[in-house]
């Protein structure tokens, strides 16, 4: 039996990318999000079919929203939670209330074995930016101008994101791991952090 878990933001993106992970990997989802019918069409039939990916529409943006998603997911998932990622609503202007709520919950939690951890994204290939109103042109151009000024030399994917959230999650390897605000961006942070 696969772990049970909830990922937020699952209809598309970085959320997508996580949520196929853990349904590659053999996991019980619940993908959370805004529509059924995205949520839906963005996942293989095959997941569904097997009874692996269970799909909930809920709005991270209200308390009642995230009340129902806890409650709801659990009661889809026959009332187990290994894992809960939420992915939606961590918007730039919320990213240091996240990493101290990360923080504050990690200490809280502990006692209790639960483990809190936050990965903080750097520029990822997803539709976020036509989505925010970037035509394909400027987007994929800020794509460009983004991998150009990366260590690395290239934008992250979902999947990226995907392999690090699922690290996380796994106790046998993360299990001392909590805490932490892992920023993933291809070294792009170096020069602001590093020496000068």
């Amino acid at each position: 039996m696969g772990r049970a878990v909830i990922v937020t933001g699952a209809s598309a993106g970085i959320g997508l990318g996580i949520a196929l992970k853990f349904l590659n990997e053999g996991d019980d989802v619940v993908l959370v999000g805004r529509s059924l019918d995205r949520l839906k069409s963005a996942i293989p039939e095959i997941f569904e079919a097997k009874g692996k990916a269970l799909f909930l529409a809920q709005d991270v943006s209200t308390l009642e929203g995230c009340k129902a998603i806890i409650e709801e997911g659990v009661k889809l998932l026959g009332g187990r939670l290994d894992a809960l990622v939420n992915n939606a609503g961590a918007y730039s202007v919320s990213k240091a209330a996240v990493d101290m709520l990360t923080k504050a919950s990690a200490l809280e939690l502990a006692p209790k074995g639960v483990r809190v951890n936050a990965i903080n994204p750097g520029t990822v290939q997803t539709g976020i930016f036509t989505t925010a109103g970037f035509t394909q042109e400027q987007a994929a151009a800020y794509m460009v101008k983004s991998a150009g000024v990366t260590p690395l030399g290239r934008v992250g994917t979902p999947e990226d994101v995907a392999e690090l959230c699922y690290f996380l999650t796994d106790k046998a390897k993360s299990g001392w791991l909590t805490g932490q605000c892992i920023v993933l961006d291809g070294g792009k942070l170096i020069p602001i952090i590093g020496p000068k």
